[in-house]
């Protein structure tokens, strides 16, 4: 039984490891792309989004990723299907420790440019970005709604009419 799954594995590993080349490839252009929007945000507008989660899958991708075509190209594609995931744990602890060291850099840098004077002027100034990042990035700013608080609870309502009453 563990022998037919064995040869099964060996024989359909190259059929799944091309699509996963291909989800990591797609994975890690993502993340790069939301890091992107994220600098925009944070140049433009002073506002501090923590990216440490985005560098750890960049850097649990890449490992994956170079895993899996060794696993496409070389023989004994269960040691190197193995190897993937160890490259994957480890990519995954440098892209945390690098995103956490950059935002703590980021944060203290995005704190001292929003006390500054510079910040408040161009806080004030109009500037209209008519383009597709310049939307996504006044979309994220007013993404936060108002708490609909000030309105009471339904029961609360019918039991101060039927009080009045």
């Amino acid at each position: 039984m563990i022998r037919t799954a064995l040869v099964w594995l060996m024989e359909n590993l190259y059929n799944y490891m091309i699509p996963v080349c291909l989800l990591c490839i797609l994975r890690v252009a993502m993340c790069l792309f939301e890091l992107s929007h994220m600098r925009r945000l944070r140049d433009k507008k002073f506002v501090f989004r923590a990216q440490y989660k985005h560098y750890t899958e960049i850097g649990t991708f890449i490992g994956l990723f170079i895993g899996s075509v060794l696993v496409c190209v070389l023989p004994m594609k269960l040691l190197w299907a193995a190897l993937a995931v160890v490259l994957g744990v480890v990519g995954f602890k440098i892209g945390k420790k690098k995103g956490m060291e950059k935002d703590e850099f980021w944060k203290e840098v995005i704190e001292e440019m929003a006390a500054s004077e510079n910040a408040e002027k161009l806080h004030s100034a109009p500037a209209v970005d008519r383009t597709v990042a310049g939307l996504l990035d006044d979309l994220d700013l007013y993404d936060d709604e108002p708490a609909a608080e000030e309105a009471p609870p339904a029961e609360a309502s019918m039991c101060e009419q039927t009080e009045e009453v």
